[in-house]
């Protein structure tokens, strides 16, 4: 769902980026608008990648408690960062309730916690990690 709500997002940017004109020319020219986007893409696939990974790993009957607490801290975390890079990018409009990147921004916020805080996740994966097995708390 985090992935979802960042893509429109990056994707409605990414066309904003290229019909808006500073400096006679459009800003996804610029690296300061670009590097930042090219890094969202990146990041964004690769929380994609693990997601994909864990349903594989699910749908094979594996053990995929670690993976999937490395899932529910790091996409949600991601999705949040990139979101507030478009945010930035767009401008005062980007914070604003003329567009709905600030709703997403606080869609995802809420699936930081959904799952369980991010400080349980990486317990979980710290006892997988050093060998010892999951114990409920």
């Amino acid at each position: 769902m985090c992935i979802g709500a960042t893509q429109q997002t990056l994707d409605e940017v990414i066309e904003y980026t290229k019909t808006r004109v500073a400096f006679e020319r459009p800003i996804a020219r610029f690296q300061g608008v670009a590097f930042p986007i090219a890094e969202a893409a990146t990041y964004l696939e690769m929380s994609r990648l693990l997601c994909y990974k864990v349903l594989w790993m699910r749908q094979q009957d594996m053990d995929h408690m670690l993976e999937g607490a490395m899932a529910k801290w790091f996409v949600p975390r991601t999705c949040m960062r990139i979101l507030n890079d478009c945010m930035v990018i767009r401008g005062h409009l980007g914070y604003s309730e003329s567009l709905p990147i600030g709703q997403r921004l606080r869609d995802v916020s809420g699936w930081q916690i959904g799952d369980g805080p991010p400080q349980i996740q990486k317990l979980f994966i710290s006892r997988k990690l050093f060998g010892r097995e999951f114990e409920p708390l």
